[in-house]
C-alpha cells in the first residue's frame, strides 16, 4: 500500500477488518533516500520510469458502473507495488534503514488497531489557549461530535465543522439561531445539523468538563524544550542519512499543556517507537513530560471510502 493511514481506517470502521501484516512504499521510499511524502505517481517513476496517468484522480468513484479509464487508474494502483517494494527493498538494505522502515510500518497498523477516541482533541489546537473553561469545554464538544458524526454520516470532517468556524462558535456562540445559520452558511452539512449544534454550544459546562485538562498558551521554557528537541532529531537526521520527518519521534510535536488534573491520557505509541531514542537528550531528569499528538490526518478522510486516498497518493 502507499500512504495506507487513512485506508487503515477505512478498513477499520467500514468493513472491521485490517491486514495482519503492511508494507507501506511512502515510508519505505523516504528511509530509501527517495524523500519524505512522495506520491505513489512521483515513486513509480523514480523507481521504474513509468509515467502514471492521473487524469482519473478527481473522477467520482461512487458511480457505477466504474469507467474503463477508472478501471485502468485503479489497475494501476497496484500494478507496479510488487517491482516497487523489491526496488525499495535493495534500496532500503543498501542504506542499512530496511528495519527502522519496517518498524515504521508495525507502528502504523498499530496505531489503526488501538486509536482511541481522543477524549481532549481541544488540546491540539493553539488557539483555544484563548478561550475560558466554557469556551474550551464548547470547542471539545464540537470537535467530539464532529468526530462522531462524520462517522455515522460518512462524511469528511471538515464537510461538518472546518477548525476555524468550531474555534468562532466556540469562543462566540450566536445568541439566535438565525445567527448561527448564517455563521453555517458555507457548510452545507453542517448547516441541516444546526440544532445539534446549537444544543452543544448552550449547555454550561457539566461534568467531566469541569474538571476536564485546559489548554495553555506555550511558555519560554516549552518553546526552549521544543527547540532542544528540534536539534537533537537534526543531528540524529544528519547522522542516519534520513529526513528530519523520519527521526522525530511519533506523536510528538511540542510540550503537553499543563493541566489541573495531570497529563492527557494520551496512547503510549511513541514510547514504543525507535525513534525515541532521539528524544532522550532533551528530556530534563526530574521532570514530567508527555508528548502532545500532531493534528490528526485523518481530518478530511471519508469514512466509508478510499477516493481520498486515491487523490492524495497520486500527488
Amino acid at each position: 500500500m502507499h500512504s495506507a493511514s487513512e485506508d487503515l481506517v477505512a478498513f477499520r470502521h467500514a468493513l472491521g477488518v485490517l491486514p495482519r501484516s503492511l508494507y507501506d512504499t511512502q515510508i519505505a521510499a523516504a528511509f530509501a533516500g527517495l524523500g519524505p511524502g512522495l506520491g505513489y505517481q512521483g515513486l513509480v517513476k523514480a523507481l521504474l520510469g513509468v509515467e502514471l496517468d492521473k487524469a482519473e484522480t478527481r473522477s467520482d468513484w461512487l458511480k457505477r458502473p466504474l469507467s474503463e479509464r477508472q478501471l485502468a487508474y485503479a489497475a494501476d494502483d497496484v500494478r507496479h507495488l510488487h517491482a516497487a517494494v523489491a526496488a525499495l527493498d535493495e534500496r532500503l538494505e543498501r542504506r542499512g534503514h530496511r528495519q527502522r522502515a519496517l518498524a515504521d510500518m508495525a507502528r502504523m497498523l498499530d496505531s489503526a488497531r488501538e486509536e482511541p477516541d481522543d477524549p481532549h482533541p481541544h488540546l491540539g489546537f493553539r488557539p483555544a489557549a484563548q478561550l475560558d473553561r466554557a469556551g474550551q469545554a464548547r470547542l471539545r464538544r464540537l470537535l467530539r461530535w464532529r468526530e462522531a458524526t462524520a462517522r455515522r454520516r460518512n462524511l469528511p470532517k471538515k464537510w461538518l465543522l472546518d477548525n476555524e468556524l468550531a474555534l468562532t462558535l466556540a469562543r462566540r456562540p450566536p445568541r439566535t439561531r438565525q445567527a448561527l445559520a448564517s455563521l453555517l452558511e458555507g457548510a452545507r452539512a453542517a448547516r441541516r445539523l444546526a440544532d445539534e449544534i446549537a444544543s452543544l454550544l448552550e449547555a454550561p459546562p457539566v461534568g467531566e468538563e469541569l474538571d476536564m485538562p485546559l489548554a495553555r498558551a506555550e511558555e519560554k521554557t516549552d518553546r526552549q524544550r521544543l527547540k532542544a528537541l528540534q536539534a537533537v532529531v537534526a543531528e540524529q537526521a544528519r547522522a542516519l542519512d534520513l529526513p528530519e520527518a523520519c527521526c522525530a519521534p511519533a506523536g510528538i510535536s511540542r510540550p503537553c499543556w499543563k493541566t489541573a488534573s495531570g497529563p492527557p491520557p494520551w496512547t503510549a505509541g511513541a514510547a514504543r517507537c525507535w525513534k525515541r531514542r532521539c528524544a532522550r537528550p532533551w528530556a530534563e531528569p526530574g521532570r514530567a513530560w508527555q508528548p502532545v499528538p500532531r493534528p490528526r490526518i485523518l481530518a478530511g478522510l471519508s469514512w466509508g471510502g478510499s477516493s481520498a486516498g486515491r487523490a492524495r497518493r497520486s500527488q
